[in-house]
């Protein structure tokens, strides 16, 4: 009987909610082929979300994106032109289950030349955006994207930058650059800022010099909000992405329930655990 209490136990602790935090940048690669991994010096810790930022030559958009799991693929950024020749994307992953040597690896149906920046994020609904800016164009010394608005506090800002031929002076407020690629073409980077408040936040910088650029941005959501978003079990036995209806996910309550988006209250076979949704 004290066995099964205890196993009763371990199966009801829940995961500790909190804000979306940059975990570790993986070091940014570039290659002219086909396919390419990049691979996270630190181990990646389980439930966490791995992001790619991918930038290349073609309009082809990559064959495959995956990381070493072979995680369910969120595509947060759709391959689209953002100036002249520079194509680019962007792919999460919620971790199943982390590890040491860590990896995304991206592949091309045909030889292009292309550009990676990886990191590693934490906290409740960290693959999970509260918001995408539309893509910024122009030439000048000072990218800039449309404001977002968060609808919690707690969210991590990200912040894309290419080509970003010329140098970079510095960011606008609150953004800290976690990672800039300018060994070949395309030159990308990207630049993160805990948000501590749900008002409009824009991201810029600042370039050495006048160059012709593209931005956006878009928002890691943390917990709480209107919207679920970890992976539960329905009542016909299969993962399914939260809908909101009735009898979706199996909750402490020992019963198929509504999400609502606040606590943790829902089972995650991936995580093994009961998770923030």
């Amino acid at each position: 009987m004290k066995r099964y209490l205890s196993l009763l136990a371990l199966f009801w602790l829940p995961i500790a909610s909190g804000a979306v935090a940059l975990v570790q940048t993986a070091t940014p690669t570039g290659i002219t082929g086909t396919t390419k991994t990049i691979t996270f010096a630190s181990a990646v810790a389980t439930g966490d979300c791995v992001t790619a930022y991918v930038s290349g030559s073609t309009s082809t958009a990559p064959s495959s994106v995956a990381d070493s799991n072979s995680d369910t693929l969120i595509t947060t950024q759709a391959w689209v032109v953002g100036v002249s020749s520079n194509f680019f994307g962007v792919y999460s992953f919620h971790v199943g289950t982390g590890g040491s040597s860590f990896g995304i690896t991206v592949n091309f149906a045909a030889s292009s030349t292309f550009s990676i920046i990886a990191f590693e994020t934490s906290g409740s609904g960290a693959c999970v955006t509260d918001g995408i800016s539309a893509v910024a164009t122009g030439t000048s010394t000072s990218p800039a994207t449309a404001s977002l608005t968060p609808t919690v506090t707690g969210d991590l800002q990200v912040a894309l930058l290419g080509p970003a031929a010329a140098s970079i002076s510095s960011w606008g407020t609150g953004l800290t650059q976690n990672a800039f690629y300018n060994t070949t073409s395309p030159h990308i980077a990207s630049a993160t800022g805990a948000l501590g408040s749900t008002s409009p936040v824009t991201a810029s910088a600042t370039l050495s010099s006048s160059v012709t650029w593209y931005i956006m941005q878009f928002l890691f959501k943390s917990s709480g909000g209107s919207s679920c978003t970890h992976s539960g079990i329905t009542s016909a036995g299969a993962l399914a992405t939260p809908n909101g209806t009735t009898g979706s996910y199996w909750g402490k309550t020992g019963a198929f329930v509504t999400p609502d988006c606040s606590t943790v209250n829902y089972w995650q076979p991936s995580v093994g655990n009961f998770g923030v949704n």
